[in-house]
């Protein structure tokens, strides 16, 4: 718990409309950028006929890798390097965007002493899945055809993770929201009337 308030109480103290506001545009521009057609995965994909890059599959094995780093040819693979730089910003933006909003919905929704306020360092998990996912495939890339099986094999784990971590907190954000919602609702409802 002392390592959670540590990370919980400057999060707390960013997670206004603001904040979420500067996270939710941060986390838009690093989209933009990963997935454009002029440094992004698309130009990726336009120079090596339509090949993606190997960590956009939700589940490969080892051998899919190597099979699609094949495909994407020297051209593609030195792009993808590039989109791999990329891709260490734009996780920490979701990440932030995501704990921001969870915080933000959770504090309305359960009272401070609540243990479901651990639930906003989810996002965070994330984080640490992607970067792993991404360390891994890059060592990969820059030693390729050489194989290096373990880190094939870790980040074939860690791919599937990142995508699990990041759909549950997308999941949390709106049961989040819909409960917030609920009790706006309830309390709209037991409001008394106004004397006129």
């Amino acid at each position: 718990m002392v390592l959670f308030n540590k990370l919980y109480k400057p999060l707390k103290k960013i997670s206004t409309w603001p904040g979420w506001v500067v996270s939710l545009v941060l986390f838009l521009a690093a989209y933009f950028v990963e997935n454009s057609d002029f440094i992004g995965i698309e130009y990726v994909k336009r120079i090596s006929n339509g090949n993606t890059i190997p960590d956009m599959f939700m589940f490969y094995s080892p051998a899919k890798i190597y099979s699609q780093l094949e495909l994407l040819g020297e051209a593609g693979r030195n792009a993808y390097l590039t989109v791999n730089l990329i891709d260490f910003i734009f996780p920490l933006t979701y990440a932030l965007f995501f704990a921001i909003s969870l915080t933000m919905t959770y504090t309305f929704i359960y009272p401070d002493e609540s243990k479901r306020h651990l639930l906003v360092l989810l996002p965070f998990l994330t984080l640490l899945a992607d970067y792993g996912e991404n360390i891994c495939l890059r060592i990969i890339t820059l030693n390729y055809p050489t194989p290096i099986f373990n880190l094939a094999l870790t980040a074939s784990i860690l791919t599937p993770l990142k995508y699990a971590l990041f759909l549950t907190s997308a999941f949390l954000i709106l049961q989040g929201n819909m409960k917030v919602t609920n009790k706006l609702f309830s309390k709209k409802q037991a409001a008394p009337p106004r004397e006129r």
